[in-house]
């Protein structure tokens, strides 16, 4: 049994991992012919079973198709499932008034964790940010990102682009 096969057996088993890996390779082509349908059916598929990397893959899939109530959806789990580079987006998102209402205090908070968890880039956007809040919002960002920051598990960027094969 090559490693294919092997993967396509565990996936119809159900098994989180290799729906997620599978689906890259259908989305992506590689090693597979590629299939935009069956990729996002075993991203989907991991994503519903708690993967969180496949919950912020998910949601990138849906932005790119322009559902964007349905990527933050996604998005707003894969964050809340510890997920450095989801929180930092999220944070980066709540700093505009595209996809969410504009919240400078979630946006600093979510960012804060973001940068907690060792993601890259959001820390100048959070610098930014929180100079441009008075004294009792950054209160309410350090409430918030603490209360996060204790109830969330953590996942690194590293650890992330590791796995997704970014590094």
């Amino acid at each position: 049994m090559t490693k294919l096969q092997r993967l396509e057996c565990y996936a119809a088993q159900g098994d989180v991992e290799s729906q997620f890996t599978l689906g890259l390779l259908y989305e992506e082509g590689k090693r597979v012919p590629r299939n935009e349908v069956k990729g996002f059916a075993l991203i989907q598929q991991a994503a519903e079973q708690g993967a969180a990397f496949a919950s912020d893959t998910l949601s990138k899939l849906y932005m790119g198709r322009g559902e964007f109530t349905t990527a933050l959806k996604w998005l707003q789990r894969a964050a809340e499932q510890g997920l450095a580079n989801a929180q930092g987006q999220l944070g980066i998102f709540y700093c505009t008034d595209k996809i969410v209402p504009k919240d400078d205090v979630k946006a600093c908070a979510w960012l804060t964790v973001a940068a907690a968890n060792d993601c890259p880039g959001g820390r100048d956007i959070l610098d930014k940010r929180l100079s441009k809040l008075d004294a009792r919002e950054r209160a309410d960002v350090q409430k918030l990102a603490t209360e996060l920051l204790v109830k969330l598990p953590k996942i690194s960027f590293r650890e992330h682009a590791e796995r997704v094969g970014l590094m």
